[in-house]
């Protein structure tokens, strides 16, 4: 099991996080992207343009039931009260069980902290790792680099294998 966390600057974070989803499928065959700032359908219709492989993938959405009214989607799992962070984890945690992932994306933690603080925010990230570590499932965290200093960040650095830094090329 591999836990990477890669700081990305704002300005290219959707050019980078396209970057390595792609990159991913190289890998992977059964990937659980988990959004907590992009809808579903957002997704799709980006991955699509970049040509990636749709079968590999299922969402987890937490931001269209918020915005929209929810239409069934066969590769998406939406999370109704993402406020509810004990059934949001749950939920997750089925969805990767069901769909037998072998990469978690999760994207982003600089989401979750905008709207949940770090004792709230720290205790779920740690029973995610955890479930996916005995469940020796890979995963990817992305953060904002504006967010490096945040002690969450610092925590997660601490539980990952490896932390890096997406730079934009000068």
């Amino acid at each position: 099991m591999v836990k990477k966390l890669f700081i990305v600057p704002y300005e290219s974070y959707n050019e980078k996080v396209m970057r390595t989803i792609k990159n991913s499928t190289k890998k992977y065959n059964k990937i659980c992207y988990i959004s907590l700032n992009k809808t579903c359908s957002n997704m799709v219709e980006v991955l699509k343009k970049d040509k990636v492989d749709m079968k590999k993938f299922h969402f987890i959405d937490s931001i269209t039931p918020s915005l929209f009214r929810i239409k069934e989607q066969k590769n998406c799992t939406f999370i109704e009260d993402p406020s509810n962070l004990e059934k949001t984890g749950n939920l997750i945690l089925n969805t990767i069980k069901i769909k037998k992932a072998d990469l978690i994306i999760i994207d982003s933690i600089s989401s979750l902290l905008i709207y949940k603080p770090d004792k709230e925010a720290m205790p779920f990230i740690e029973y995610l790792l955890s479930f996916l570590e005995k469940m020796k499932i890979d995963v990817i965290l992305f953060a904002l680099k504006k967010d490096i200093d945040h002690p969450c960040i610092g925590q997660i650095e601490m539980r990952v294998d490896e932390t890096k830094e997406l730079e934009d090329k000068k």
